[in-house]
Parts: C-alpha cells; sequence; structure tokens
C-alpha cells in the first residue's frame, strides 16, 4: 500500500506530513524524515488492523474531478 507523502524544508530538517492517513512527523534530514514517515505509517495501519477499521482511501493530487493519474 503507498500513500502521498509531503517533504517541507523547516529551521531544524523536514517536516513531512502523510495527508491521507492525517500525520506528521520530522526527521533532521530527508532521509531521517522519510524513514519516521515510514515507521509511523506502519503503526497507523497496524493501530487501524487492530481496531478492525477500514484503512483511508488514497485520494489523487489532482484537483479535476473524475481523473486521477494514480
Amino acid at each position: 500500500m503507498r500513500f502521498l507523502i509531503v517533504l517541507e524544508p523547516i529551521e531544524t530538517g523536514f517536516s513531512v506530513q502523510v495527508p491521507d492517513l492525517a500525520i506528521v512527523t520530522h526527521g533532521d534530514s530527508i532521509e531521517a524524515a522519510k524513514k519516521a514517515a515510514v515507521k509511523v505509517v506502519k503503526i497507523n495501519l497496524e493501530a487501524y488492523q487492530e481496531a478492525n477499521q477500514k484503512v483511508p482511501e488514497r485520494k489523487s493530487v489532482l484537483t479535476t474531478p473524475g481523473k486521477s493519474r494514480f
């Protein structure tokens, strides 16, 4: 399962967001931010599974209704 991540430079490194799962984390470098995102996504997905809840569906990053690149 793949999710869009958004990396943004900040004073102390990089902020990373996973919009479909409402996750925000950070890292000192791009690689550290990506690793933090992977870790927290796994934890989040495990929590959905343990709670017998459906994982939110990925949303397209396009703004055109009805059309998706994914």
